[in-house]
């Protein structure tokens, strides 16, 4: 019995839903979890699902949920990153660490200026390579890497894969390991506009570049 047969009968003998939620402890400690969820907290789930497929292949419950579970903890307790600072030298980086010791105390001036020097000359020249190669790329406007934000909108637009079969006309429809795409290769003269861009499944992606 397929799942939708069940909700078919379900509706016809007017079923009553039994909300259950259980913890069974297993001999190794394993546990196994008796969730009910409604239409719509699936619906999220197998969602959050689709969006996690490269990361998460297999269609695991357990797994994609400790993913997820993983992302949020190290999102909520990750410290914060080194803030960029200017310095006479050029570009350095200074971490809350570093600004307390300076706070502390004056000793080891020496060492910590030539530590400085090698810092500082090494991110101008991080600076320098980086600026070289959006000079590179703004000379090639097709060539500039998509944006994150960019890639969200065609998802939200498209939700599936774009492909669409030659000879049915049936759109694939995949909502697993979507892909940004251009219509028109950047090769062949595609630019990063809306307009030339759709989401397809990584085996439409391959496929169409055969």
């Amino acid at each position: 019995m397929n799942l939708q047969t069940e909700v078919i009968l379900c509706q016809a003998l007017s079923l009553p839903v039994l909300v259950e939620n259980k913890e069974r402890i297993h001999r190794d400690e394993s546990v196994t979890l008796t969730i009910t969820l409604s239409k719509e907290q699936i619906a999220i789930l197998k969602q959050a699902q689709d969006l996690i497929a490269h990361a998460v292949p297999e269609q695991n419950w357990a797994e994609a949920i400790t993913y997820l579970a993983k992302k949020e903890i190290q999102r909520r307790t990750q410290m914060r990153k080194p803030k960029q600072v200017a310095t006479a030298a050029g570009i350095g980086i200074q971490s809350d660490m570093d600004k307390n010791k300076n706070m502390e105390t004056d000793t080891d001036t020496d060492t910590d200026t030539k530590k400085n020097i090698k810092l500082t000359n090494a991110a101008r020249d991080k600076y320098q390579n980086n600026t070289e190669a959006k000079t590179q790329f703004s000379a090639h406007p097709g060539r500039k890497p998509l944006r994150t934000s960019i890639k969200k909108i065609v998802l939200n637009h498209d939700k599936c894969c774009q492909f669409k079969d030659l000879l049915t006309g049936k759109i694939c429809g995949s909502t697993r390991f979507l892909q940004a795409d251009h219509r028109q290769t950047v090769w062949a003269g595609g630019t990063n506009d809306l307009q030339n861009l759709q989401m397809l499944c990584s085996q439409h992606n391959q496929h169409k570049y055969r």
